[in-house]
C-alpha cells in the first residue's frame, strides 16, 4: 500500500489538538508548586490527551505505516485521561494526596495493555500487515480485533462508559462544595470554579457523542465522531486555561486559610450552634502551617472583643469579616452578605425600636444569640449586619448602648445615691472596673473625671 503522508484539514487539526493540550500540560507539570499535586495531575492528563492524538495523526496521516509501532499504544493513555482528571478535581478539592490504593484507577488501562500485549509485541511487519487492510476502513480502528481475552467492541464501549463514570464523579465533587456553601471558599477560588464549568462542560462532550452514535448504532461515522467531537472539546478546555494563568502557571489552589504575620492559618467552618458553649454558624477556627488565603479579610473571635491587629491565639474562635475602609466598601460587605436596602432599613428599625423601648442591654451578659431571637434572624447574620452598619464588633455596640445610657441617667440627675459600683450595676455591667474601662472607651473620661466635669 502507498506509504506517502496524507495532509488534510482534519489531519492538520489532529496536529493542533495534540500540540496545544502537549503544551498545556508541560505548563502544568513545570510550574507547579512542589505542594500542588493537582495541578501536575492535570499536566499528566493533558499530556496523555496529547499523546493519544499524536497516534490519531499518525493513522489520519498514514505515518503510522512507518510508526507501526504506536499502534494500539494510544488506547492506554485514552484509558487514564479520565482517572487523572477526577483525581486532579479530587486532590484540590480535598487536598489530599494520592495513596497506594489510587493504582486502583490505572486497572482498565493495566487490563488493556494485558488483552492487547502480544499485538504490541510483534513485529512491525505484521502490524503493517495489519494497517494496510485498516487504511481501507478506519471502521477497523475501533473494533481492536487485535485483543486476545475481550471482545474487540469492548474497548469504544468500554472507555465511553469509563469516561462518563469519572466525569460524573467529578461532577458530584464539584457540586458537594458549591452545596456546602462555605462564602469564602466559593468566593476566592473563583476564577477556578468558573474554569471548572467550563472544562466539565466540554469534557461532557469527549464521550457522549460516542455513546449516542453507538446506541443509534452508526458505526460507519464512530472513528470520525470519536476523535473530532473529543480532540475539539478538550482542544477548547486548553485554550480556555490560558484565560486562567493563576491556574496554568500553577498559582491556583484551593484558598481556605489565611496569613497573619507570616504565620498560616486553616479556616474551617464551624456547624449550626445546638448549645450556649457551641460555636455559632459562620464562625471560623484555625490550624497553623497551611497555604495563606485572602488578604482583605479580618479574623474577629467570635465571642470576645478583639482588634484586628492583635495575635492570634491558638483555642480561639474566629469569624471572617471583610476589611471596612469607605461606603463603597460598605456596600460591598452588605452584598456580600446578601443585605439588601429594604431589609438594611427594617433590621435597623428593629434594633432602634427594640434598643430605646425595651432597653435589653442592660441585662448582664446579654447575648447576640438573645438578640437575635428577638429580631429574628440568625446570630451570625445578625452579628455582621451590626459590624457592617455600625462598625463595632456585638460587645462594643452593646457597651457603647450602656454607656449613652449611663449618661442620659447622670445628666438627668438619677444616680444621687449610686456608687461606680450601682451605676455600673443598673447599666448592665458585671463589675466596676469593666464599667470604667467601658466609659472612658467610650467618653475618653473616666466616670469619676465626667461626674466631676459636670458638678463643675
Amino acid at each position: 500500500m502507498d506509504m506517502e503522508i496524507s495532509i488534510q484539514f482534519s489531519t492538520v487539526l489532529y496536529a493542533v489538538i495534540s500540540f496545544v493540550c502537549g503544551l498545556t500540560g508541560i505548563l502544568l507539570i513545570l510550574f507547579s508548586k512542589p505542594a500542588n499535586s493537582a495541578n501536575r495531575l492535570l499536566g499528566f492528563s493533558y499530556l496523555s490527551f496529547s499523546f493519544v492524538y499524536v497516534v490519531v495523526f499518525a493513522i489520519d496521516s498514514r505515518a503510522i505505516l512507518q510508526l507501526p509501532h504506536l499502534y494500539r499504544v494510544g488506547n492506554i493513555f485514552g484509558l487514564l485521561f479520565m482517572p487523572l482528571s477526577y483525581l486532579c478535581i479530587r486532590t484540590y478539592i480535598t487536598r489530599q494526596g494520592l495513596k497506594f490504593r489510587d493504582l486502583i484507577h490505572a486497572l482498565p488501562a493495566l487490563m488493556y495493555v494485558v488483552d492487547i500485549g502480544p499485538f504490541l509485541m510483534s513485529s512491525a511487519d505484521h502490524k503493517i500487515t495489519i494497517l494496510n487492510h485498516t487504511m481501507l476502513n478506519l471502521k477497523a480502528v475501533t473494533e481492536f480485533k487485535e485483543t486476545w481475552l475481550l471482545p474487540g467492541n469492548y474497548y469504544t464501549i468500554g472507555r465511553s462508559i469509563l469516561m462518563a463514570v469519572y466525569w460524573i464523579l467529578q461532577v458530584q465533587l464539584l457540586v458537594k462544595l458549591f452545596r456546602k456553601g462555605d462564602k469564602v471558599i466559593l468566593n476566592n477560588n473563583s476564577n477556578w470554579l468558573k474554569w471548572q464549568k467550563v472544562y466539565n462542560s466540554f469534557q461532557f462532550f469527549v464521550f457522549f457523542p460516542t455513546l449516542l452514535f453507538l446506541v443509534l448504532g452508526l458505526m460507519n461515522q464512530l472513528y470520525s465522531v470519536i476523535n473530532l467531537s473529543a480532540g475539539i472539546s478538550i482542544l477548547l478546555t486548553a485554550i480556555s486555561m490560558f484565560f486562567y494563568p493563576g491556574i496554568l502557571y500553577g498559582n491556583q489552589e484551593l484558598k481556605t486559610s489565611i496569613e497573619r504575620n507570616g504565620v498560616e492559618y486553616k479556616l474551617e467552618q464551624q456547624q449550626e450552634a445546638h448549645s450556649e458553649q457551641a460555636i455559632p454558624a459562620g464562625s471560623y477556627s484555625y490550624v497553623r502551617d497551611l497555604q495563606a488565603g485572602p488578604d482583605n479579610f479580618y479574623l474577629y473571635p467570635a465571642q470576645q472583643e478583639f482588634s484586628p491587629y492583635s495575635p492570634l491565639k491558638e483555642g480561639l474562635h474566629y469569624e471572617m469579616r471583610p476589611k471596612r475602609s469607605n461606603l463603597d466598601q460598605k456596600e460591598s460587605e452588605r452584598k456580600y452578605y446578601h443585605f439588601n436596602e429594604e431589609q438594611v432599613e427594617q433590621i435597623n428599625g428593629q434594633l432602634n425600636e427594640l434598643m430605646q423601648n425595651e432597653k435589653p442591654f442592660l441585662k448582664k451578659g446579654f447575648s447576640i444569640k438573645e438578640l437575635a431571637l428577638q429580631i429574628n434572624l440568625p446570630a451570625y447574620q445578625l452579628s455582621a449586619f451590626i459590624n457592617i452598619e455600625s462598625g463595632m464588633h456585638f460587645n462594643d455596640y452593646i457597651n457603647r448602648l450602656r454607656i449613652s445610657y449611663c449618661e442620659k441617667l447622670i445628666e438627668n440627675g438619677e444616680i444621687d445615691n449610686l456608687n461606680l459600683f450601682g451605676l455600673a450595676d443598673k447599666c448592665g455591667f458585671h463589675n466596676r472596673n469593666t464599667f470604667a474601662t467601658a466609659f472612658k472607651k467610650y467618653t475618653g473620661l473616666t466616670p469619676s473625671v465626667f461626674l466631676k466635669s459636670l458638678n463643675k
